[in-house]
């Protein structure tokens, strides 16, 4: 599906429970889509709790989209999964997601943003940037509303909008056929 050509409704569903997630791809799909309907189907990612290379966000994201797709009806699926990678020296803190069509997938990621060291060492295998993030914001929650992003960057950014910048950058092949249909092509 690339539109909602005749009035057809697109169903997507995406693989999480969580609200700035959800958001995120309801805002990207309306916008290139149009009228969509987005449902939420809680999935395991597959990997662990909090991802420490793109290559675990990746598969997590596709993980999740499969997952998504293969336990409802949907057109088309999305996985959205978060982490850290060091690049260098530094902590970054990024998404990755997946659109699964059934056929194939095809993936978008979000901007990084620096985490600070003393708030990187906090985290563990068994203590998500999510828990440390509500320590510092002195509230509970963070993960579900701004995430992470949005207490670094003092909501400048915050998951919703990183997580929504990484669904148009997935979706593009769908919205965007015409260029892409030229390029693989060739």
């Amino acid at each position: 599906p690339t539109s909602t050509e005749g009035g057809r409704r697109v169903k997507i569903s995406v693989g999480s429970a969580n609200g700035a997630k959800i958001a995120a791809a309801v805002e990207a799909c309306s916008e290139v889509l149009g009228d969509v309907e987005v449902i939420s189907v809680p999935v395991d990612s597959g990997v662990p709790k909090m991802p420490t290379t793109d290559d675990e966000m990746i598969a997590g994201a596709m993980n999740r989209a499969r997952d998504a797709r293969e336990r409802s009806d949907a057109d088309l699926s999305l996985g959205l999964e978060g982490g850290m990678v060091r690049i260098g020296s530094a902590w970054f803190l990024r998404g990755w997601v997946a659109v699964y069509n059934g056929r194939e997938y095809f993936l978008g990621c979000a901007p990084g943003v620096m985490v600070p060291e003393g708030i990187a060492r906090e985290v563990t295998p068994e203590r998500e940037l999510g828990d440390v993030m509500d320590r510092i914001a002195d509230r509970t929650g963070v993960k579900g509303a701004e995430g992470a992003f949005g207490v670094l960057t003092k909501n400048r950014i915050d998951r919703r909008v990183a997580f929504k910048a990484a669904v148009l950058s997935a979706l593009a092949p769908i919205y965007n056929q015409e260029l892409y249909s030229v390029q693989n092509a060739k």
